[in-house]
């Protein structure tokens, strides 16, 4: 099969067994029971639209979620579209202005969609294709701002190009990303009980 030869190594790795880290398992079975849920309460046609309407349910609890919002959002831009000759992706519009509304709500540096926690999750390349995606406003509540962030996250884990058998820049803001996801998720489902 055309494979290119880091794809062959992964799926090696993969077949001869990778200890898969703990938060990937978590956010796997967090996600499956969060779909149930919102599928429950929501009855929106379309997944996304649910996922935000539950987001907007819960728009009085924010508060109790700032601390892993705000580590959410200092981290660099969620991509979502292939670009093409290029190994990163660009966020669309919804995730960026969901990220950009959250960072202006938290006063994190208001308007900039570059990375601001962590330096080692800030690569140049990335920042300027954030910065070249136009931005809407955002009109939903911060806790489906953060849900759509969550929901990307969740879209490209199940259906983007990851790799999971060797650590780089992009696993290593991955695993971040999931490990924050799950704190909030864990946090919905107390609120859900």
């Amino acid at each position: 099969m055309p494979l290119s030869e880091q794809t062959r190594k992964e799926l090696s790795a993969i077949r001869d067994g990778i200890d898969l880290p703990n938060e990937y398992t978590q956010f796997m079975v967090h996600w499956i029971a969060f779909n149930r849920a919102f599928n429950e309460i929501r009855n929106e046609g379309e997944e996304t639209a649910r996922v935000l309407g539950l987001g907007d349910d819960l728009a009085s609890r924010w508060q109790e979620i700032i601390p892993q919002t705000r580590r959410l959002v200092q981290l660099e831009c969620i991509g979502v579209e292939v670009v093409p000759h290029e190994t990163l992706l660009r966020p669309n519009r919804a995730v960026k202005a969901a990220t950009i509304y959250l960072r202006q709500q938290l006063r994190i540096k208001p308007g900039y969609p570059d990375c601001i926690q962590n330096p080692k999750f800030c690569r140049a390349s990335k920042v300027s294709m954030c910065q070249s995606v136009g931005i809407e406003p955002w009109n939903r509540s911060e806790m489906a701002a953060v849900m759509r962030i969550i929901y990307q996250l969740r879209c490209n884990l199940f259906h983007g190009d990851k790799r999971l058998g060797f650590s780089d820049v992009q696993t290593n803001k991955d695993l971040e990303l999931i490990a924050i996801s799950n704190d909030i998720l864990n946090a919905v489902f107390g609120w859900l009980c």
